[in-house]
Formats: structure tokens, C-alpha cells, sequence
């Protein structure tokens, strides 16, 4: 019974100073005209691939990495989701294992053993986050290939 009063007074305590604090910061809207749109995939399609747009011409690649990241992101489409925090995405340098499950962008043979940068992204599809990987040649900065989606491999 003493912990049941301790609770509820706790509640009660905590509700008196949200509504205090809540009644000291006048928390208005930017406009008082709010309005909330739906936006149709065709047009989130558009608003992403523009802010990607703008993204590429502001940034200016200075290391190696950088461009490396810079090529895969120039790949990356409105299907792989919306790619937050892209300038500072994993990179890391190893050689090329074809038996991994990749999408070919090249030909084939003469790509195992060779040095590439793996970018890998996170991505937010919805609710759910999924890394998208591309394989980028380390001397040309050509896009080898990409990881499938579904396959969450490191």
C-alpha cells in the first residue's frame, strides 16, 4: 500500500511540474496556418532525389575516401531509401570477393582479389534501416558493384 501512494504521488508531482514548465514555454507553431500535406511516392521520389542533387553540388570531395564515397553516392537510388548522414558513412579498404552477394556493375572476370573501397550506407526505408553497400575500384573510383538488400553481411 506504501509504495502505491509513493507511485501516485510521484505521478502527481510530475504531471504539476510538466504542466508548470509546460505553461512557462510558450511552444507556438512557425505559422499559425499549419497545414500537414501528404506527400504521393512520386513526389517524396522528387523531393529525395533533388536534396541529393544539392547535396553532390555542395560537397567538395578532399581525400581519397571522400571521392570514394562521393562515386557510390552518385549511385544510390530513390529504391535503396533515404540515405541519412552520407558524408560520414562507413568506409573501409579490402580486396574484391566475388562470393559475396553483389550486383555486378562490371565485368566479371578480372574483378577477385582487386583493391576496392567498401562504402557502406545506412538507409531508411520506412521503419526499417538496412545498410547499402557499393564496391568502388580504388585507382579509377568506378562503381564495382553493389550489396543486395536483405543481405546484412560486414
Amino acid at each position: 500500500m506504501r509504495k502505491k501512494i509513493i507511485f501516485i504521488g510521484i505521478v502527481f508531482i510530475t504531471i504539476i511540474a510538466v504542466t508548470i514548465i509546460g505553461k512557462k514555454q510558450k511552444i507556438e507553431p512557425e505559422s499559425k496556418n499549419f497545414t500537414l500535406k501528404i506527400v504521393s511516392p512520386k513526389e517524396t521520389k522528387k523531393i529525395l532525389e533533388k536534396r541529393k542533387r544539392q547535396d553532390l553540388e555542395n560537397y567538395k570531395p578532399t581525400t581519397a575516401i571522400d571521392i570514394a564515397r562521393f562515386k557510390a553516392y552518385e549511385k544510390v537510388t530513390y529504391e535503396d531509401g533515404e540515405i541519412k548522414n552520407w558524408k560520414n558513412s562507413e568506409v573501409t579498404e579490402e580486396k574484391f570477393n566475388r562470393d559475396k552477394p553483389v550486383t555486378i556493375f562490371y565485368n566479371k572476370e578480372g574483378l577477385s582479389n582487386r583493391e576496392v573501397y567498401v562504402v557502406k550506407f545506412q538507409s531508411h526505408l520506412g521503419s526499417t534501416e538496412f545498410p547499402v553497400i557499393f564496391y568502388v575500384d580504388k585507382n579509377s573510383y568506378e562503381i564495382l558493384g553493389k550489396g543486395e538488400k536483405g543481405n546484412f553481411y560486414d
